[in-house]
């Protein structure tokens, strides 16, 4: 596993590699373990599957995430304009419903996924940013234009968010 690990507001966000259904569970784990002494925290796990070709793995990777998770949220990364950016890679979604775990939001836009998220949690919470890790390689907007993408830049923008709107009394909803 390697993480980059960013804090604020007793938030703490992990990105990381997890692409697999034994590395979602490891991570997912993982940061459970570390919550034993943080009485009502949360873990939220921000996923995708696209590099996946297997509808298989990705369904489940799905379920694990949801039957491990308090928090979930299912999301898109194009790594060519021609992958669609309109619908969740197959598989994931029907794997995260089919659980008997939590429900899951659907967020196209990775950049919003993210936000999502930590808009979410609360301090003492951890939310897991699976998939890419420290990766930078560009991605796919909806126009089929590249653009620079960061999960950890893109994690601390939304931190950043999470502060101002704390610092002027409003967070917004949990997830």
């Amino acid at each position: 596993m390697a993480w980059a690990s960013i804090w604020s507001r007793g938030i703490d966000v992990i990105v990381d590699y997890a692409h697999n259904p034994a590395g979602i569970r490891a991570a997912v784990e993982t940061a459970r373990h570390a919550l034993v002494e943080r009485l009502g925290a949360r873990v939220t796990v921000v996923l995708s599957a696209l590099a996946i070709d297997a509808e298989s793995q990705r369904r489940t990777m799905g379920r694990v995430a949801a039957e491990l998770a308090d928090a979930l949220v299912l999301t898109t990364e194009r790594w060519a304009p021609s992958e669609p950016g309109d619908r969740l890679p197959a598989g994931l979604e029907e794997g995260a419903a089919g659980s008997s775990g939590v429900a899951c939001d659907v967020v196209l836009e990775r950049r919003d996924a993210i936000d999502l998220a930590i808009r979410g949690a609360a301090s003492g919470d951890v939310v897991l940013v699976l998939g890419r890790g420290a990766q930078n390689e560009p991605l796919f907007d909806g126009r089929g234009h590249a653009e620079p993408f960061d999960d950890r830049i893109e994690a601390r923008r939304a931190l950043e968010g999470v502060a101002r709107a704390s610092a002027a009394g409003s967070r917004g909803p949990r997830p």
